[in-house]
């Protein structure tokens, strides 16, 4: 615990981590956690325990960031599952995204920007790579995705074959992220003052479980 602040002095250590846990996984809104301090302390306690360096010390985020570990292409392709392996043998990572909700910003620019014609709301993007098994190659890698009807009345046999091939490689990276979404805070709706230390509350909700490209 050396590598964090105590915020309030009516609070121990390990209530500083509660709050935080609290948050992370059941997603309460400051209001909800501040029982006992003021929701400026939760707010403080967030700030100075979530982020990577904050107040230039190592806080949870740059701790819990050296677990998570990309496995070589050796590693990836001995532990591949068969299902994958007969269609995507050289298959090194399955990728997806998913939306994370914010409130409306006050700027316009900001305000488009993270506007998701999908979500019909303001979003935060984030692009997850999980390994077969359950560091995208710098050079050489290969997109598949399904193929698409625009521009044509239906697809060939062939085309509806990988699509169905890839459709059932990519329920694994959809599973990933619905553990994920089970810190609830990634269910909320985040503040806009918190965007800025939402990819370190993403390290400390699920450290190791996949690598994330935002």
């Amino acid at each position: 615990m050396g590598s964090v602040e105590r915020i309030h002095n009516k609070l121990t250590v390990e209530d500083h981590l509660l709050i935080i846990l609290m948050k992370l996984r059941l997603g309460l809104c400051n209001t909800d956690l501040a029982y006992t301090v003021s929701k400026i302390t939760i707010s403080n306690i967030l700030r100075s325990w979530v982020p990577a360096i904050s107040l230039g010390y190592p806080a949870m985020a740059f701790i819990l960031k050296s677990l998570i570990k990309w496995p070589s292409k050796g590693a990836v392709l001995k532990n591949m599952p068969k299902i994958i392996k007969c269609n995507f043998k050289r298959c090194r990572c399955i990728i997806d995204c998913t939306e994370i909700f914010i409130a409306r910003p006050s700027s316009l620019t900001a305000r488009a920007q993270t506007w998701s014609n999908y979500k019909h709301n303001n979003t935060i993007k984030y692009l997850i790579a999980i390994t077969p098994a359950d560091e995208l190659a710098a050079y050489g890698a290969t997109l598949r995705i399904p193929h698409f009807t625009k521009g044509k009345k239906q697809l060939s046999a062939q085309e509806v074959d990988t699509a169905r091939q890839l459709s059932r490689v990519r329920i694994h990276v959809e599973r990933v992220i619905g553990w994920w979404k089970k810190f609830k805070i990634l269910q909320t709706v985040i503040p806009v003052s918190q965007v800025n230390i939402l990819d370190d509350v993403i390290v400390c909700g699920r450290d190791g479980h996949f690598k994330t490209f935002p």
